[in-house]
């Protein structure tokens, strides 16, 4: 039997969605097997049905329910059994992708040593401030078990670093507070990702604060996206948001 397909992906959540687009821009041929009737199915299923739509129309081979039954690695590639429909299917391919979950290594931090506590997958258990089972230890990412994408994995970051701090002495803020300045901030977009993924780091963000209510009451932006942000900024003024009203917001293509 021929090669049908460059890449077989298994897992039809958001990493197999993504990575399947990702690799079929590149020109590869992909096709996705998921287990269950509908792809991303932790999402709406409308969300769905339509992610599932559009990626067909570009191009790319996508099975529900349909059932892995045995694997096996060739001087080629792999040949694949699956069970769609209620029929069997043999694939080849070059590589085959497993998008069906993460698998926690967290044996490596050696956490019984600090009394840190794991859920049942072996992840690292967080409560709502990302404090671990030992109060003074705070746990951000995909070591949590929670979603594991980049966005989040961010927001957990700094919401870690902020209880962290919450209680230690003066922050800048109040220094600039008690010296009657008001309160900067900037980013150079070296340090956004999708600056770097376009391949244009020129330029920054600067954003104007009130100190004592930390309403952002000004934003000042050069650089090659200006256009798309300003927009989420001028909304951000006008509804008088703070800046932990942009910290506690996921921001998907920042």
């Amino acid at each position: 039997m021929a090669r049908e397909y460059d890449l077989i992906i298994i897992g039809g959540g958001p990493l197999g969605m993504e990575f399947s687009q990702i690799f079929h821009h590149f020109g590869i041929k992909v096709i996705v097997l998921q287990h269950s009737e509908r792809v991303i199915p932790k999402f709406d299923s409308l969300l769905g049905e339509k992610l599932q739509k559009y990626l067909e129309e570009e191009g790319i081979s996508i099975y529900t329910k349909a059932k892995t039954k045995k694997i096996k690695k060739t001087k080629d590639g792999v040949e694949l059994a699956a069970e769609i429909d209620g029929r069997r299917k043999n694939l080849k391919a070059e590589k085959l992708m497993i998008a069906t979950g993460l698998q926690p290594h967290t044996k490596l931090l050696e956490t019984e040593k600090a009394g840190i506590e794991l859920d049942e997958r072996g992840f690292v258990k967080v409560n709502d401030y990302m404090q671990t089972s030992q109060k003074h230890i705070y746990a951000a990412g995909d070591v949590t078990g929670l979603m594991p994408l980049e966005t989040i994995a961010a927001k957990q970051g700094n919401f870690a670093i902020f209880n962290m701090f919450e209680n230690a002495n003066k922050t800048e803020e109040e220094y600039m507070k008690e010296h009657n300045v008001c309160l900067c901030r900037t980013i150079t977009l070296d340090h956004v990702e999708k600056a770097a993924a376009i391949k244009d780091t020129r330029g920054l963000i600067r954003m104007v604060v009130e100190p004592e209510t930390k309403v952002i009451i000004g934003v000042h932006i050069i650089g090659p996206m200006a256009a798309d942000i300003i927009t989420t900024a001028a909304y951000a003024i006008k509804n008088k948001m703070t800046i932990y009203d942009i910290r506690d917001t996921v921001h998907v293509c920042k």
